[in-house]
């Protein structure tokens, strides 16, 4: 590869990241890989190591020299969202996913027929969708240069995080691509088995898997412990966790019901954050963590993949999770860029029959796949699911069951959406599964030796990616390699006063102030200082107030922006210039008390403001 071609990625690079960073190892030689045409690479690296900057620079160099675009399959919509605003400076990215209104998606699907999409965003479930593959995707495949799946560990039915709609795209979509066409798969937390398993199917010309040590991460574990005892320990140690952090829970009920006792009754600033909040919700969640207005966020795993805050200052269990795979991949959204952040685990009693649930739900029913084979004819005859019903089945269940079918090859999905049986015989053969469910029930018991484990809490997860490390490592940071233990052990005294979770839950599971509920007092809050504000200053139809300070804060904005390569609004949005403006705080802890200035914001400009505000009391 050329020095021009480096020089070049290089450039990408301090756009996307910030000027004056130097690549990664192996983060040349990933994207080197990615365009030249035709590859097939494999990239395994650790959360937060760079592997979207891969894609994006890999996007841009080849849109330049080749004219051609780039797709990029992503799960989870704080992927998407959190992908667009990295590379937006760099390249024109478009998205279709879920939370996308219909106007957004048809926008997109013009802009994709008049060929003016440089890099699309797509959610896996898309390639499911009979129009998309009939109309748009044709038109995507003759331009395409790079084809990206992330979170590739989704594509192996060996994966902590199987969707099997990954895999049918993996199986249907890859293979009709143009030879000519790049492929990239990036995960981070891919094992010897899944990588194994990806490998064999896409034949890869390069697989480059990196050093998984996080060495900001200090694990600690509590082993078996009753709830009262995880709420008690939290109430205690909550004073030195630095910054903001997760923790994460089970169920949703769950993550409902802690968030609310602990904004309720402990005093702290908590949010919950699952699978059922609308898609505005989830954002709103987010940028409360993300901008730190909120100490903790109580999470099912759906707060997972994609979601990035470097300064993330700890993560909590309540609760096992299913594998260690999980674990690493959750605690890895923690202290990205700081020297240390705690993750701590501390397993309930109900945690063996919640995660046997989920490996009972992993995979149909067999009343419910007998059934649907039933229904569904013999080919060359054809059946759409719309017409079909199963007893105590939704049509989400029924789509779900189909698509595990056609993976195992029992059915086969027609060009115009309806399905044909290609396997003679009613019955689904659940042995055919079994050595899936025998490997989860093996991931469960790794979990549990993990937690009552001795040795060297990061040196078990490393071997668990059959990572090389000498016998004798030691983090020297978790809680089985240091001497003195870092959190305070709650007495008996503390555990009592904790109330039973029943109780707990008898009193905030039916009362629940929904994340909704609190964008709509927000909002109010809002108007009310919008009209308080238009009352006292003259508002310019731009919608600042018209003010020398708030003229001097918006070239500040401007200015620093564009230092930073992030929009102005990314500095000082407006509602914070017109409160600066109508209160003039004159210390910063004052500033920090304006809303929307708090944590980072406060951190990377609160003295300059600060000085810009003294500057204007002193002339007046």
């Amino acid at each position: 590869m050329s020095s021009n071609v480096y020089e070049e990625c290089k450039d990408y690079l301090n756009v996307i990241v910030g000027k004056n960073t130097n690549f990664q190892e192996d983060q040349f030689e990933a994207i080197s890989s990615c365009i030249d045409e035709g590859t097939r690479t494999l990239l395994v690296q650790k959360t937060g190591w760079g592997k979207s900057a891969v894609y994006f620079i890999a996007a841009k160099y080849i849109l330049q020299n080749r004219d051609k675009m780039t797709v990029i399959v992503s799960p989870l919509l704080s992927l998407t969202r959190n992908q667009q605003l990295n590379a937006k400076n760099l390249i024109n990215i478009e998205a279709i996913n879920s939370s996308e209104d219909a106007e957004k998606v048809r926008n997109t699907e013009a802009k994709i027929k008049a060929n003016k999409v440089d890099v699309l965003i797509i959610h896996p479930k898309r390639f499911s969708n009979s129009k998309f593959k009939k109309e748009f995707f044709p038109i995507i495949r003759e331009r395409l240069g790079l084809f990206v799946v992330d979170e590739a560990h989704c594509v192996s039915a060996w994966g902590h995080d199987f969707i099997p709609d990954y895999m049918m795209m993996a199986k249907k979509t890859i293979p009709s691509l143009n030879p000519n066409t790049s492929i990239l798969f990036t995960t981070a937390t891919a094992d010897k088995t899944v990588i194994s398993d990806i490998s064999e199917n896409n034949k890869f010309s390069k697989v480059i898997v990196g050093d998984l040590l996080r060495k900001s991460l200090s694990v600690h574990s509590y082993g078996d412990q009753k709830f009262k005892f995880a709420i008690a320990w939290f109430k205690k140690n909550i004073e030195q966790l630095n910054g903001s952090g997760i923790i994460y829970v089970l169920t949703v009920d769950r993550a409902n019901v802690i968030a609310q006792y602990l904004r309720n009754e402990v005093g702290i600033s908590a949010q919950a954050y699952h699978g059922r909040l609308e898609p505005y919700e989830r954002v709103h969640v987010e940028n409360m963590l993300l901008n730190n207005e909120c100490k903790v966020v109580v999470a099912t795993t759906a707060l997972g993949m994609g979601f990035d805050k470097p300064d993330l200052g700890f993560l909590i269990h309540f609760g096992m999770p299913k594998t260690l795979t999980d674990y690493y991949q959750q605690i890895g959204r923690a202290g990205r860029k700081l020297e240390n952040a705690d993750c701590v685990l501390i397993s309930l009693p109900d945690d063996e029959d919640v995660n046997q649930y989920f490996i009972g739900t992993k995979f149909p029913k067999q009343p419910q796949s007998d059934k649907l084979l039933e229904i569904i004819p013999q080919a060359p005859a054809e059946i759409s699911l719309t017409e079909v019903e199963i007893p105590d089945s939704s049509k989400y269940d029924i789509k779900q069951v189909a698509l595990r079918l056609e993976l195992d090859g029992y059915i086969k999905e027609n060009e115009n959406g309806t399905y044909s049986r290609i396997k003679d015989g009613d019955n689904y053969d659940t042995e055919s599964v079994q050595p899936l469910i025998d490997q989860a029930q093996n991931q469960l018991r790794e979990v549990k030796e993990f937690l009552i484990s001795e040795e060297c809490l990061m040196k078990l997860l490393l071997k668990h990616f059959n990572q090389e490390i000498e016998e004798n490592f030691k983090c020297d940071k978790c809680s089985n390699c240091i001497n003195t233990p870092k959190f305070i052990t709650p007495n008996k005294t503390d555990i009592e006063a904790v109330p039973d979770i029943e109780e707990i839950y008898e009193k905030y599971e039916n009362s629940q102030q929904t994340i909704a509920d609190t964008s709509k007092v927000e909002e109010k809050e809002e108007k009310f200082e919008a009209e308080r504000i238009s009352q006292e200053y003259e508002v310019l139809p731009d919608g600042y107030i018209n003010h020398p300070l708030a003229k001097d804060l918006r070239e500040y904005s401007r200015v620093e922006s564009q230092k930073r390569n992030i929009p102005s609004f990314g500095v000082l949005p407006k509602k914070v210039v017109n409160e600066i403006v109508s209160r003039r705080p004159k210390t910063l802890d004052e500033l920090k008390g304006i809303p929307g200035f708090g944590g980072k914001r406060a951190q990377e400009y609160g003295e300059e403001v600060l000085n810009i505000i003294i500057k204007h009391e002193s002339v007046k």
